[in-house]
């Protein structure tokens, strides 16, 4: 990882002017320990400014703590607030019937791009190996036993690229759909990671159509 991505030190430099900082979310202290670990991962934008001219880069470590901290804080205030108005990211998981000590905040991207998306950045290949290696050490690390892709349609490819479910790398088995209760396939899709992690994926949570509503539902209701 390019250090000056995390330091900021070419915040100068157009190409690296709106780049946010690492997305590295923490656990809360009691996630080792829930009935049941759940990962969410979605797609989230925000800016996720660890370095400010009031908090600047002092070391890699010290970097990744407070980025943990910082982002942590923010998932745990969001589980505690009210609905957001309409569809969104955080309303998924408040509505996830289940101790919130074992909820997992990961992200298909690792940095955000002018505060939306990166897919567009010249640098987005390399950004994209970084996310892949990161999400897949989160999962590995964290261990849950559930988790829900919720990144949304456009960004699918990469999820397949990370996870394929096709062809001889494939990691993906139990694929299984829920078309005959009425749910399209492109709404909600489940499988088995690397044979142990029961997955499902829906498209993003902001989603306001009646046909992800509905598959919505159904997941939280299963």
């Amino acid at each position: 990882l390019p250090l000056h991505w995390l330091d900021r030190s070419r915040a100068h430099d157009d190409e690296f002017a709106k780049l946010s900082g690492l997305f590295l979310p923490g656990i809360s202290a009691a996630y080792q320990q829930a009935s049941r670990r759940i990962m969410v991962v979605g797609r989230e934008t925000r800016r996720w400014n660890v370095v400010t001219d009031q908090a600047p880069f002092l070391c890699l470590d010290e970097y990744i703590q407070r980025a943990m901290a910082i982002q942590q804080s923010h998932l745990a205030k969001e589980l505690l607030a009210p609905p957001d108005k309409g569809a969104s990211f955080f309303n998924l998981l408040r509505a996830l019937d289940h101790d919130r000590d074992g909820i997992a905040w990961a992200n298909l991207f690792s940095f955000a791009w002018n505060g939306k998306s990166p897919m567009r950045w010249k640098n987005f290949p390399i950004l994209l190996e970084i996310s892949e290696r990161l999400l897949k050490a989160q999962i590995e690390i964290l261990k849950p036993n559930i988790v829900i892709f919720a990144n949304g349609a456009s960004s699918a490819r990469y999820r397949q690229k990370y996870f394929p479910h096709k062809g001889e790398r494939s990691v993906c088995s139990a694929v299984a759909d829920y078309r005959e209760q009425g749910i399209a396939i492109e709404q909600l899709w489940q499988f088995q990671l690397n044979g142990k992690i029961q997955c499902y994926r829906i498209q993003h949570p902001s989603s306001i159509s009646t046909a992800s509503r509905t598959a919505r539902r159904f997941l939280l209701e299963r």
